[in-house]
């Protein structure tokens, strides 16, 4: 019972983990976009 818990938080873990990079690097692009675009 415990295994298949952890097998089933590390799965759902996993993908909030890409979600979250993807998130974050999308954030990333828009700060960076909006410094160049207050930098002109």
């Amino acid at each position: 019972m415990i295994k298949t818990v952890q097998a089933f938080w590390g799965r759902s873990g996993h993908i909030e983990g890409v979600l979250a990079g993807l998130g974050a690097t999308s954030t990333f692009l828009k700060l960076t976009l909006f410094a160049s675009l207050s930098a002109i």
